[in-house]
């Protein structure tokens, strides 16, 4: 008894505290505050580093600070309504790259896209990498593309890019650009000039590279006969030294074996896959055989 008793009193001691009497301003203040730093990527020497700060005044700041001067500043403000970055990485010593989220109100409609923008570590330079529509654009375009390499081979300063094409026409005119689907694109960044690297595929839903610049895996999903996208993923590989896309693994379910990542220069891909309930991790030859490693 006495230790109920001892329980008891300990308990309505606490209760009675100092916690229960902040008030609602103070609480928000403690736990409502937002991030100081909400995501952050280093420079390539080291030297630099690049971070995301929510605006008091709303939106998201980009801040760079250079470790050997000691100096910072902000380089890139989102603070319109709608606009969000969620990430800025260094494609160069000089250079950022960011993602943005923006969202558009139609009336009636909230509608969510994604453009690719970049900055020079000075502030200057800002401009959209994610490519845009023409005038005689037949849809719209919510998807601003993918970075799927920084590392492109023998050209510093480029990545490699997904970029879904829209075809376009114009009324009364025989001129149009019957090109549509997902494709591949290598962006200069300092110029933001644009090169088809992979031909637009209807269909085609991911790429992978070997991270050296090659496109190497591509996946496609087809559509059923009401025109809904099928469950069934399809992956096809290319050889070394050649252009030719061979089928490589079908995936149609959780347990179906996914891609992860290529190892140019093992020649394989790494595959995960489940079994009996457990993810397994493989390597895949990617020179015909299907070896598994």
């Amino acid at each position: 008894m006495r230790v109920v008793a001892a329980l008891a009193g300990a308990a309505l001691a606490w209760g009675a505290g100092p916690a229960l009497a902040e008030d609602g301003a103070t609480l928000a203040t403690r736990f409502g505050a937002l991030e100081d730093v909400r995501q952050i990527s280093l420079s390539p020497s080291g030297n630099q580093v690049a971070y995301l700060k929510p605006n008091a005044g709303g939106g998201v700041m980009v801040i760079v600070a250079d470790f050997t001067t000691g100096a910072s500043r902000a380089v890139l403000n989102a603070a319109n309504t709608g606009e969000d970055l969620r990430w800025c990485r260094w494609a160069s010593e000089t250079r950022l790259m960011c993602k943005l989220y923006v969202t558009v109100d139609r009336g009636d409609l909230l509608m969510g896209a994604t453009r690719y923008v970049i900055v020079r570590n000075d502030g200057t330079g800002q401009g959209y990498l994610s490519s845009g529509l023409g005038s005689r654009a037949l849809g719209g375009l919510q998807y601003g593309g993918d970075v799927l390499d920084w590392d492109v081979a023998g050209k510093p300063g480029h990545v490699l890019m997904t970029r879904q094409f829209v075809p376009e026409a114009m009324i009364g005119s025989n001129i149009e650009r019957r090109r549509e689907g997902l494709g591949v694109e290598d962006v200069d960044l300092e110029s933001g000039k644009r090169s088809v690297v992979e031909p637009p595929r209807k269909g085609a839903v991911r790429y992978m590279t070997d991270g050296r610049g090659h496109v190497r895996l591509m996946a496609t999903r087809g559509q059923n006969d009401d025109g809904y996208a099928k469950d069934e993923v399809r992956w096809f590989y290319r050889a070394k030294d050649d252009d030719k896309w061979r089928p490589f693994i079908t995936a149609r379910d959780e347990d179906s074996d996914t891609p992860l990542a290529v190892d140019p220069d093992r020649n394989i891909a790494y595959v995960l896959g489940g079994k009996d309930g457990v993810d397994v991790l493989y390597g895949v030859a990617l020179d015909g055989t299907g070896t598994r490693q």
